[in-house]
């Protein structure tokens, strides 16, 4: 079990690494309020990040033989959290009328790429 937990929290670590790298990749927003945005974004999704090597590092640390309990508190304190910032990654973040404009905009449709 703490093997396996241990791998849950590498591959939430690592793609929450991507999640943070890539946005701050594009450059510069188009748009008021985009590089506010994609900063606030990008600071959350690096904090659940942070998380998800700690619990990595704490779940590592633990004893062979470590019980339920032990592997258990170390998954309270850090998977609801790393949930909380990645389920919802524009919480709190402020989307500008330009933003939302964008959105449509058939001109980033290569950043956003869903269809309309």
């Amino acid at each position: 079990l703490k093997q396996w937990l241990s791998a849950h929290y590498a591959g939430a670590r690592d793609a929450l690494a991507t999640g943070t790298r890539l946005p701050a990749e594009l450059g510069s927003a188009p748009v008021a309020g985009g590089d506010a945005a994609t900063r606030k974004r990008i600071d959350k999704f690096d904090a659940a990040r942070r998380l998800a090597e700690d619990g990595k590092a704490r779940m590592d640390a633990l004893p062979a033989d470590s019980t339920e309990a032990g592997i258990g508190g170390i998954e309270q304190s850090t998977w609801p959290r790393i949930v909380r910032a990645s389920a919802n990654p524009f919480d709190g973040v402020e989307i500008s009328d330009e933003m939302l404009a964008a959105d449509t905009a058939h001109t980033c449709s290569a950043i956003n790429s869903w269809p309309r």
